[in-house]
């Protein structure tokens, strides 16, 4: 699922990025897909990747009561999953 989020906020969130661990390269992307559903729930995990080398960062979890997350979660999800990759140990 491709993200479009405009404005400011995201373009310095993207600038925070740490560069790949394994190839140093700056190509990295944002992944957010379904992770499953239930009933009334339906859960997403977001990570950002290298598109350079596939590597993946750690992946957090966003569980949501409907069909479809919101703007401000997909930002809050990204902002989460640029603190996972920025703080890995490498």
């Amino acid at each position: 699922m491709a993200v479009a989020i405009g404005g400011s906020r995201r373009a310095t969130i993207l600038n925070s990025l740490k560069p790949c661990p394994f190839c140093g390269s700056k190509n990295l992307g944002f992944s957010l897909k379904v992770f499953g559903r239930q009933r009334y729930k339906t859960s997403y995990h977001a990570c950002i990747f290298c598109k350079s080398c596939n590597c993946y960062g750690r992946r957090t979890i966003i569980s949501t009561d409907s069909r479809n997350l919101s703007d401000a979660d997909k930002l809050d999800a990204e902002e989460k999953a640029i603190e996972l990759w920025n703080k890995r140990v490498i």
